[in-house]
């Protein structure tokens, strides 16, 4: 494969051979960097993950669980299904209306997002949080509420991570009306306390997206 941005830009995929094994190589990413999805046969996959092992023990190559990746995804901000993705939201939520077709006549899915954004009701949008002290993790699934009052949610937390690239923890939140809100502050409850955080954008790391596409 050739691997050159010209040669394999982002999101392009190629068929050919990864070790000798036939493979479909997708440039894309879920780490917010540089990365390369390689897919194989079932029976395949040992032996490609062996060599891929061997070949980068020199580079200190070592396998990351799915708690890594979740954090690398936080840090980015890409959305997760079951986390940011609960069966409430839609795309314009979640900062990709850039994805509903304005040409299209209909497609799956355009009713059904049409007709829940008649409602009046305010919509959660996906925003991140930096909670005031750096060092605090909150729990997943915390609620926001107006200034920590005991009353109906405004939220609640879909991720919380400690991040490696800002020393600090940073968190994904559902918020009503929540990207007019960026440089406020919210109020997450917890067991006999309330903890306050900056609404910011929901990227931490690259936000411009050049080390993904480098």
């Amino acid at each position: 494969f050739n691997l050159s941005f010209d040669a394999f830009p982002f999101m392009a995929f190629r068929d050919g051979k990864v070790a000798g094994i036939s493979a479909r190589v997708v440039r894309v990413s879920f780490t917010g960097e540089l990365s390369f999805e390689i897919n194989v046969k079932s029976r395949d996959a040992l032996m490609l993950w062996q060599k891929i092992l061997e070949v980068g023990k020199p580079f200190g190559i070592m396998p990351i669980g799915s708690e890594a990746n979740h954090v690398l995804r936080v840090e980015k901000g890409f959305i997760s299904l079951g986390h940011e993705v609960d069966g409430t939201v839609d795309p314009f939520d979640l900062g990709m209306g850039w994805i509903m077709s304005k040409k299209k006549q209909d497609y799956m899915g355009k009713r059904s997002v049409e007709i829940r954004r008649q409602s009046d009701n305010p919509r959660r949008e996906l925003v991140g949080l930096l909670i005031d002290d750096p060092d605090r993790m909150v729990t997943e699934g915390a609620p926001i509420t107006p200034g920590g009052r005991r009353e109906a949610t405004e939220g609640f937390i879909t991720a919380c991570v400690w991040s490696v690239v800002q020393n600090r923890t940073v968190a994904l939140a559902l918020l009503e009306n929540g990207r007019s809100r960026i440089g406020q502050k919210a109020h997450i409850r917890l067991k006999g306390e309330v903890v306050t955080a900056e609404i910011t954008q929901p990227c931490f790391h690259d936000p411009k997206g050049m080390l993904l596409r480098s």
